[in-house]
This record gives C-alpha cells, structure tokens and sequence, in this order.
C-alpha cells in the first residue's frame, strides 16, 4: 500500500472493506442476494486497486487481480444456482 501511495489513514477503511466482502461471500451461500451484492461489491473494488497501482508505477498488484477473477467465478457461479446468465441480465 505504502508503494501505491495510499495514505495511512485509508487501512483501516480499506481493510473493512476486503473483510466485508469476503463475509459477504461466504454469507452468500445462506442468502444469495447478499452473496451477489458482495461479489458485485468486490468487482468495483479490486479494479479500482489495480488501477491505483498502475498510477503509481507499482506492478505488485497480482493478488488483486487474482481476488478480482474469484470473485468474478463466484458472482458467475451465483447466478447458475439461481438459473440466470449474466447474458440474459445484461439484456434486460
């Protein structure tokens, strides 16, 4: 975080952040709809990580990528259970 530029006082908000989503999705398997909002949650989230890294000329941003592709699968794989496609949602 320090070579991205991110000040100090944003760790803890950040931090919240992560660990929400990450309880988001494992309370998603019990209530779908908070599983979806958290993975939606995250999708916004780590891109916008990534980003902050490129500006800042910081290429350690592998494990953000990483958590952006899990939590892309899960939000695919949460709609399969609920029989829909991001297809048909984008249609609509």
């Amino acid at each position: 975080m320090h070579k991205a530029g991110v000040p100090e006082s944003w760790l803890t908000t950040l931090g919240i952040l992560k660990a929400s989503g990450a309880i988001g999705l494992l309370l998603g398997f019990r209530f779908p709809a908070l599983g979806s909002a958290a993975a939606i949650g995250i999708m916004l989230f780590f891109p916008c990580a990534i980003v902050i890294h490129l500006r800042a000329t910081d290429t350690s941003f592998g494990l953000a990528v990483t958590f952006l592709i899990f939590a892309l699968g899960a939000f695919v794989l949460e709609l399969q259970v609920r029989g829909l496609s991001a297809w048909s949602i984008a249609r609509s």
